[in-house]
Parts: C-alpha cells; sequence; structure tokens
C-alpha cells in the first residue's frame, strides 16, 4: 500500500483545473502541486464493481503498483488522479 503522505484525498481535487488524459483503461487528471512529492488518488465508480470489498481491492492494486514504480519520488509537484474504466478490471 501507498503511504498515507504520498494518497491524495480525491474530494480535494474537485473544482480545480488541471491537465486531463485519457487511455482504454484509465483515464489520468494532473493538477500542480506546491509540494516536493507528487500524491495520487484512485477513483472506482460503483458501476465498474458493484461491492465495495471489490473496489477497494482494486484501489490497493494500483496504489502497490505506483508504490513499486517509485511514482511519488520521481514525479515531483503533481497531484494525479486516476479513474479506473471498466475495461481495467480484466487486466492481468
Amino acid at each position: 500500500m501507498l503511504a498515507k503522505k504520498y494518497r491524495l484525498p480525491v474530494q480535494s481535487a474537485v473544482g480545480k483545473s488541471g491537465r486531463e488524459m485519457r487511455f482504454a483503461h484509465f483515464s489520468f487528471k494532473i493538477f500542480p502541486s506546491l509540494l516536493d512529492y507528487s500524491r495520487f488518488g484512485v477513483i472506482l465508480k460503483k458501476g465498474i464493481a458493484k461491492r465495495a470489498v471489490d473496489r477497494n481491492r482494486a484501489r490497493r492494486m494500483i496504489f502497490d503498483v505506483i508504490r513499486k514504480a517509485g511514482a511519488p519520488v520521481a514525479l515531483k509537484n503533481r497531484d494525479i488522479i486516476i479513474i479506473v474504466g471498466k475495461s481495467a478490471l480484466q487486466l492481468k
């Protein structure tokens, strides 16, 4: 799991303007930050996985990939929200 310091409360990004990038399985919203490290937030809609257990498991897996890649330290001064699409749950 990603350390709490590097997790972004998704509600804090509501109404902010930033850059958006869309891909087949994920969308990214990137906002500038004043911190020396990056923070990441993950959004999984209820339509993607009905049960909260499944949404939380997917969220933990994404945070683990980010942690292993070393992204919070490599990227600086960014708040990044990852929006997961339906097709991403079929990825292995």
